[in-house]
């Protein structure tokens, strides 16, 4: 089935037969993780279109810094013509995903809930854990929506997946299912949104310029080389430190290289004042 989509304000179409969920295979980060402990943890992971390219917005906490370098633009969603989104797959696929949630709810977690089912039974011929991220590339709410058929929304209807994912949204770490694992985001305007995280025991993900590399702590908190595993409910054991701390991340892309808003921390001595 063919839908109309847009795509950063021009129209397209996307076929509704093409998959929701990505394999690790085809992201390079969660391939890494595939290999992790001997390969006992499978990931997928759902890429939608971030903040308003689809016409929807999916990210209403991001900030100017974290739209200008958004890992949306990384590996082949970078390969456009004429600045152009449209031009590019993955863009019109993550336009339609987003889309056909946001217009066919139903139609779209029926699809959902196949395609993890399928995953679920590949992780138990494997004898791995199955792990799903629903953000890769947006922000929403998903303890708070819903499957229209059961009312009930996917840590619920699977507990047996570990779910885990990025936000910059506080709201979302209030009563979390035990079976998903949030780290809150920094970026150069949520300060007092990343105070109040720590303060209520989450890990926040921050950014650090690559030539620099990571300090040894932030915010006077321990700094956990985050770039080994895309896992993140893993990192308090594999740092060794209890929550919080910081997961550090080092810049990625050409977009990310270039920061000047101050979403890549670039200036280590003024974290040593705030410490």
């Amino acid at each position: 089935m063919l839908i109309d989509i847009t795509v950063n304000g021009e129209k397209a179409q996307w076929e509704t037969d093409h998959p929701l969920l990505t394999p690790a295979e085809n992201n390079q980060k969660i391939f890494k993780s595939e290999k992790f402990k001997g390969g006992i943890y499978s990931t997928m992971i759902l890429h939608l279109s971030p903040a308003k390219v689809s016409g929807f917005n999916l990210c209403p906490h991001s900030s100017a810094g974290c739209r200008a370098i958004c890992l949306n633009m990384a590996g082949q969603g970078g390969c456009i013509v004429d600045r152009r989104l449209v031009t590019n797959h993955c863009h019109i696929t993550r336009a339609g995903r987003t889309t056909l949630l946001k217009r066919n709810k139903k139609f779209f977690f029926e699809k959902l809930k196949k395609e993890i089912g399928r995953f679920i039974i590949r992780c138990k011929l494997k004898g791995s854990q199955p792990c799903l991220r629903l953000n890769g590339t947006s922000d929403i709410n998903w303890v708070k929506t819903k499957d229209p058929a059961t009312n009930k929304n996917l840590m619920e209807l699977y507990p047996e997946i570990q779910f885990y994912d990025y936000t910059k949204d506080l709201s979302q770490l209030k009563d979390l299912p035990k079976n998903y694992d949030l780290t809150f985001s920094r970026s150069e305007t949520n300060h007092l949104q990343v105070a109040k995280a720590l303060e209520m025991g989450f890990n926040i993900a921050v950014v650090f310029d690559r030539k620099l590399g990571l300090p040894e702590t932030y915010m006077g908190y321990p700094v956990f080389n985050a770039d080994q595993t895309d896992l993140r409910f893993l990192d308090n054991e594999l740092s060794g430190y209890k929550k919080p701390i910081i997961a550090g991340l080092l810049e990625k892309g050409y977009l990310a290289k270039h920061d000047r808003s101050g979403f890549v921390v670039r200036c280590y001595e003024s974290m040593k004042a705030v410490a």
